[in-house]
């Protein structure tokens, strides 16, 4: 048994994973008040540091593109992230995979509409 919960097998014979019940038991030593509190500190410096670029959405930016690249491959597109970063800049892509532009901005534009408003504007 793990901490998540168990596999059991059901009466057809199934294996299936059973949840351990919400919320779990959480011991509160010292080690954990340390580490929340560490988190909790550096989580600051960055949203501190974050106030002081002229436009945070600039490194969000590719961690969307890279987010829609992987939720693409679900819809069957094969593309790498370096393909979509090669095509948005205007470059030729080359390879087995023939990336359609318009396809490309289409992906990545669902994926910011789909990111939450606070993100699309700023890290804090």
């Amino acid at each position: 048994m793990s901490v998540a919960g168990r596999i059991i097998t059901t009466s057809r014979g199934y294996k299936c994973f059973l949840p351990n019940p919400l919320p779990p038991t959480i011991n509160w030593d010292l080690n954990l008040i340390n580490a929340l509190s560490d988190a909790d500190r550096v989580l600051g410096q960055l949203a501190g540091e974050g106030q002081r670029l002229p436009n945070p959405y600039l490194l969000i930016r590719p961690f969307i593109a890279r987010e829609a690249v992987l939720s693409s491959r679900i819809e069957g597109t094969q593309a790498t992230l370096g393909e979509v970063l090669a095509a948005k800049a205007g470059a030729a892509v080359a390879g087995p995979f023939r990336i359609d532009k318009k396809q490309l901005e289409d992906m990545i534009s669902r994926a910011i509409a789909q990111a939450p408003a606070s993100s699309a504007t700023s890290i804090h």
